[in-house]
């Protein structure tokens, strides 16, 4: 598997009122590499808004996030056979920074996603504001 940051259009659906409409989503972060999208996400700042009756949700789709300077994979879906599934084609890539093993957590609740996520926000926000500095 190819470790980079990778977006995708889907379908969204409203839990409100069940219209459909086009959601940019991310099935693949590398906060390594794009740490402002990485914040961005960890920040909350996916919410959705339903364009027919303008009800709002959070961007819930299965993701992988990868901080490999901090030797982590995190593995989320709602549904528990596509997370283990996710997790499974991600186990031949054992090798993080400095030779490491990469530590793969999994996850089917967003808010607990959300919250491991967090353990690695200082290191992201440090990697944005380098890169803030350097532009």
């Amino acid at each position: 598997m190819i470790i980079e940051t990778v977006a995708k259009k889907m379908v969204g659906v409203c839990g409100a009122c069940k219209g459909e409409y086009e959601v940019r989503t991310f099935p693949k972060v590398d906060a390594c590499k794009t740490p402002k999208l990485a914040l961005a996400i960890m920040e909350g700042n996916f919410i959705l808004e339903c364009p027919h009756c303008g009800g709002k949700s959070f961007l819930q789709h299965p993701m992988y996030f990868f901080d490999m300077d901090n030797n982590i994979a995190l593995v989320y879906s709602q549904y528990w056979n596509q997370a283990k599934k996710m997790t499974e084609d991600i186990a031949p890539v054992p090798i993080g920074k400095n030779g490491k093993p990469i530590k793969i957590r999994t996850f089917t609740q967003w808010f607990d996603f959300r919250a491991a996520m967090s353990k690695y926000y200082s290191s992201v926000k440090r990697r944005v504001e380098k890169a803030e500095k350097e532009a």
